[in-house]
Parts: structure tokens; C-alpha cells; sequence
């Protein structure tokens, strides 16, 4: 039986990107929708309220998603980066 490898701190594997994704759509929309249909009621527009709300759930979902995987990326760059840079100095170091 292989072990598997351990997972590498702070870098989420595939799937849960993709259930990030999935969840935060979800959420989005169902939450600002919401929002939207109370507004809705309260004002006397159900249907117009509830709309405007899906639709800037689902823009403000995808704006967050975009902004989360984009600076996430961003981030790992710079450890592998400063990890490199740190490997460097070692071996300067120990003269290897």
C-alpha cells in the first residue's frame, strides 16, 4: 500500500477549488436573491427585486471567485519563489 504524499499547506487541491467555486455561486445567489425578494415584498415588486438580487449575487460571486483564485496564485508564486530564494542561501552557506 503507497502512502500519499502529504497535501502542501495552503495550496487547495482541484477538487476543493472547485467546490469553492460551486459553494460561493450557490451562496451568492441564493443569498442576494433573497435579499432581493424581502425587498421585493416589503416594496411591492417581488419578481423585479428578486431578479436584480440573482443577478448581483451571481456578479458578486464571480467577482469574489475571480479575486480569491487570481490572488491565491499570486501568493503561492511567492512562497515557491522565497522558498528558492531560501534554498539558495542555505547552500551558499553550508558551501554546497
Amino acid at each position: 500500500m503507497t502512502a500519499k504524499p502529504p497535501a502542501t499547506a495552503g495550496t487547495p487541491s482541484p477538487t476543493d477549488t472547485a467546490w469553492l467555486i460551486i459553494g460561493r455561486l450557490i451562496a451568492g445567489v441564493a443569498i442576494y436573491g433573497g435579499i432581493g425578494w424581502l425587498l421585493g415584498l416589503w416594496l411591492g415588486n417581488e419578481t423585479l427585486f428578486a431578479a436584480i438580487g440573482v443577478v448581483f449575487g451571481l456578479a458578486a460571486s464571480l467577482l469574489l471567485i475571480y479575486y480569491r483564485l487570481t490572488h491565491e496564485s499570486a501568493a503561492d508564486v511567492e512562497a515557491l519563489e522565497g522558498l528558492g530564494r531560501m534554498k539558495r542561501r542555505s547552500s551558499e552557506v553550508t558551501g554546497g
